[in-house]
This record gives structure tokens, C-alpha cells and sequence, in this order.
């Protein structure tokens, strides 16, 4: 399944299944996500270990794919870039970062709506791959 595609097309794939299963996880725990970002908050090492990942990755993204030919590589691209500077904000200025999305205090209603772009984003992501 998975060797007949490019770098684009699996990493959308890949991002796509990602996406879909973060809106799933939205729509359905939509209170633990406050909780779990205040925890995340609260937590030094949590933060940091994160934002290690997140910004490792996001290098690897944007140095292996960084095209914006089409719906698909561009999806990918914004994707890449989006993880390296949410990962250099965690590192750089986390609580000021995280202290920004604390203080919007997101309802149930604007979590599940959150969950459902997510969601759809990520069925069109899997949807241009495979259409």
C-alpha cells in the first residue's frame, strides 16, 4: 500500500491519518484539553522534552519536503514549517506561548469545532492522496 507512494503523498497520508484521529480525540474528550494544557503549562520538563520533538521534526519535514506545487506537497510543507516554529516557541518563550492560548479559556462548543476542522483537514489530506 504504502511503497507505491512518494514522499508527498506519505506524508500526507501520514499527517492526514494524524489529523483525524486529533479531531476524534476533540470532539470526543473536549474537556481534558484545558486540563491538559494547563498541565502542560505547569510541567518544565513535559514542555521542554515536547518541544524538542516538535521542533526535530518539523526540521526533518521542512528539510526533506519543502514544496508547494500542489494542495498536497503545500499541505505538507505548512505543516513542517508550523511544527519547527511552534517547537522553537516552546523552547524559546513557553509560558509566554502557552500562556496566550491559556488565557482564550476554549469552551466545549469552540474545542468541538476545533475538533471538527481538524477532522475535516485530515480527511481532505488523506482524500488528496488518494483521489
Amino acid at each position: 500500500m504504502f511503497s507505491s507512494l512518494n514522499l508527498t503523498e506519505y506524508l500526507g497520508f501520514m499527517f492526514g491519518l494524524y489529523l483525524v484521529a486529533a479531531g476524534i480525540g476533540l470532539l470526543l474528550e473536549r474537556d481534558d484539553y484545558q486540563v491538559m494544557l494547563d498541565e502542560f503549562y505547569e510541567n518544565p520538563a513535559l514542555g521542554y522534552i515536547s518541544a524538542v520533538l516538535v521542533f526535530a521534526l518539523g526540521v526533518v519535514v521542512v528539510r526533506l519536503h519543502n514544496d508547494w506545487s500542489s494542495f498536497t506537497a503545500g499541505f505538507v510543507s505548512f505543516i513542517g514549517w508550523a511544527m519547527l516554529v511552534e517547537g522553537l516557541l516552546l523552547l524559546a518563550v513557553r509560558r509566554q506561548f502557552l500562556e496566550f492560548f491559556a488565557r482564550l479559556q476554549f469552551s466545549g462548543t469552540i474545542v468541538g469545532l476545533f475538533g471538527l476542522i481538524t477532522l475535516i483537514a485530515g480527511a481532505s489530506l488523506i482524500g488528496s492522496v488518494y483521489l
